[in-house]
């Protein structure tokens, strides 16, 4: 289960064919992708995208983890405060599908 949220790079051809790829190689029998419903992202639950964007952000952060140690200012508490995590790799999906018939035309 793939839950994409609602933001467009979710929804383009590259990620469809990526989840295709995963089926193809046996490496999952299928996949469902889930989406918020419309104006999901304006309910309380997402009351932390404002918090991280906003006043997280309105502190000066250079690097990412800069912006980490500023959760504090943000999140006063411990047990709510976000626990940021760093990803070791990142996937050029995208790139991998470019020129492909799914991908054609994506930047």
């Amino acid at each position: 289960m793939l839950m994409a949220d609602n933001y467009t790079e979710n929804k383009n051809n590259c990620v469809f064919a990526f989840c295709t790829e995963l089926v193809m190689r046996g490496w999952y029998d299928e996949i469902e992708m889930l989406f918020g419903p419309v104006g999901h992202t304006h309910n309380g639950n997402d009351a932390v995208h404002y918090i991280h964007n906003q006043i997280a952000g309105n502190f000066v952060s250079i690097t990412p983890a800069e912006l980490f140690t500023n959760y504090r200012h943000a999140w006063h508490s411990e047990r709510t405060r976000p626990q940021p995590i760093i990803l070791e790799s990142q996937f050029a999906w995208t790139a991998r599908y470019l020129g492909t018939k799914p991908c054609v035309g994506v930047d």
